[in-house]
């Protein structure tokens, strides 16, 4: 290579930066058997070896030395290709789309037509989608910033290179497509989505969870038939942002209490941070959706106030844990003295009693359920201290755990 020591090394330092910071590889191909190599082990392997390879190769040999090259293949998988003098270096495999199990089976589809004929086995979506799993995620944009900053290490005051786009036929195509839908179809989806948004709310307000979820599935299609195939993950996670706001501010109108719907929320945005396939995504939508309607029937028909409503709340999701009710009162902006007084006079049991009582009844519900020992049940409902534990819930159910399992389990 002609590149002279320095520059080696200043590409080596940030190269590496690169991997450790981004995720990226950068790989340098500096043979004809690296750039056959560096093809078969990122190509989603569906037929014989060689019938694209060729391609790939031509590609980056007739290449022009000064321009990147922005390489889309047809399964969405992308790789940023440039020239350090006469050599091709690779960034990534990186991806920028996830994908439900149908939309992958829509690639799939698409690419067996294409091939027909070369296609050695029938294609799995799940295959696929773990195939796709072992590459970063990426924005496009953001990857090419990478690599000009890269070569600009590199070839200190230089321009910017020019980027080529080398996409698949179907990546261009589908396009084309987006970019010919008629403006009358996209305000027919708009109207769609604006009417069953409506809809959608109404029933969080009402607490109606089956009409919710339909009219809910009914938006996500509409979205869904504006779109390529495939979804970013921070565009999922923006889209989930809107739709908990609306069901906050609508379960917020049926009477369910400030705090227990920002609770909900929050625990929602905590689902969908850590939500990294459409399913899940999607699972933590449907979830947000049942526990608004769920809290807000509750909240229809409840005989407590505001804060005392937010107290039992609280409780049915931490009973497990020790609970500190100095730090609830602040959190609640009451005094500690008012929300026990409070709660005591509506409950009509001290909290104390009622926390021990809701254990014992979620333990009782383990031994017959779970197949986990005493201790162990003790544990997960918030009681470690087995004589403790052994001598209240006998006094609450007339027996011990051991025999109240034997009599009541399956």
């Amino acid at each position: 290579m002609a590149e002279t020591d320095p520059k080696m090394a200043r590409f080596e330092a940030v190269a590496e930066y690169i991997r450790l910071y981004h995720g990226l590889r950068v790989t340098v191909l500096k043979s004809q058997e690296d750039i056959s190599a560096f093809y078969n082990k990122h190509t989603f392997r569906v037929q014989p070896s060689g019938l694209d390879e060729a391609e790939f190769i031509i590609e980056i040999t007739d290449a022009d030395r000064d321009t990147i090259l922005h390489r889309t293949d047809e399964f969405r998988l992308h790789t940023v290709l440039f020239f350090l003098g006469d050599t091709p270096v690779a960034v990534g495999p990186f991806r920028t789309l996830l994908f439900s199990q149908q939309e992958a089976g829509q690639i799939l589809s698409e690419v067996t037509q294409m091939q027909k004929g070369n296609t050695l086995r029938v294609l799995e979506q799940r295959e696929y989608l773990a195939w796709m799993e072992k590459y970063p995620l990426r924005p496009e944009k953001a990857v090419l910033e990478i690599v000009q900053a890269l070569l600009r290490s590199v070839y200190p005051g230089t321009k910017n290179r020019p980027v080529r786009a080398i996409q698949a036929e179907s990546v261009v195509r589908e396009a084309k497509e987006v970019a010919a839908r008629s403006l009358g179809d996209k305000t027919k989806h708009k109207q769609s989505w604006y009417a069953n948004e409506k809809q959608f709310r109404d029933c969080i307000t009402a607490g109606y969870q089956r009409g919710a979820l339909e009219h809910f599935r009914t938006m996500e299609r509409d979205a869904a038939s504006g779109k390529v195939p495939g979804s970013t993950a921070a565009v999922e996670r923006s889209n989930t942002a809107i739709l908990r706001n609306t069901a906050r501010l609508a379960a917020i109108d049926g009477g369910l209490p400030p705090y227990v719907a920002e609770q909900i929320a929050n625990q929602n945005a905590r689902n969908v941070l850590a939500a990294k396939t459409m399913e899940e995504f999607s699972q933590a939508k449907v979830q947000m959706i049942q526990e608004y309607c769920s809290a807000v029937q509750k909240a229809i028909s409840r005989e407590y106030s505001d804060l005392v409503e937010c107290v039992l709340y609280k409780l049915d999701r931490l009973y497990t844990t020790d609970i500190d009710l100095d730090d609830w009162a602040e959190e609640l902006e009451v005094t500690k003295t008012n929300l026990i007084n409070q709660f005591r006079k509506e409950v009509g049991e001290t909290f104390p009693a009622y926390l021990t009582n809701l254990r014992l009844r979620k333990a009782a519900e383990l031994l017959i359920t779970k197949d986990l020992s005493i201790a162990q049940v003790a544990a997960a409902v918030g009681m470690p201290d087995m004589i403790t534990f052994s001598k209240q819930f006998r006094r609450e159910y007339g027996e011990p755990p051991t025999t109240y399992r034997k009599n009541h389990g399956r």
